[in-house]
């Protein structure tokens, strides 16, 4: 079994069009039943916030420019700080994005309850249900 690692960093709920964009790092299986699903995740870097850190990796990693991002809550996991946020995606951002290495999929807010996600994950669905609803409608 792989440790976990934990650090202080930002996760984000990208969404578009009643979808939420997932990312998963097992480069070995493709197969949406047995990856494990998780939001995009940023580890803060020191001598920046964590929403630079955010907005760099983005842009970096998937070639994402946003405009605005809306912070939802910060909590301590696992004796680490995470901070989550909302941003919705423009047919623009969608069209632009580049997949550096990552894989990156979308899934209707239905389907999140079939998929096998990552704890950190889990627990942010289960604390905004609000905004998933706000997606899914």
């Amino acid at each position: 079994m792989q440790a976990t690692t934990t650090f202080d960093s930002s996760l984000i709920l990208l969404t578009y069009k009643g979808k939420v964009l997932l990312t998963h790092k097992d480069t070995v299986s493709t197969i949406v039943e047995t990856a494990l699903w998780s939001l995009i995740q940023a580890k803060k870097v020191k001598n920046e916030s964590f929403m630079e850190s955010l907005y760099k990796k983005l842009e970096r990693e998937m070639n994402i420019k946003l405009s605005e991002i809306k912070h939802l809550s910060s909590w301590l996991y696992r004796s680490k700080k995470k901070c989550f946020y909302h941003a919705k995606l423009s047919d623009e951002d969608v069209n632009n994005i580049m997949r550096k290495g990552v894989i990156l999929e979308f899934f209707a807010v239905e389907e999140l309850k079939k998929l096998s996600l990552s704890n950190v994950t889990r627990l942010f669905m289960e604390k905004h249900k609000d905004i998933l609803e706000q997606v899914h409608n």
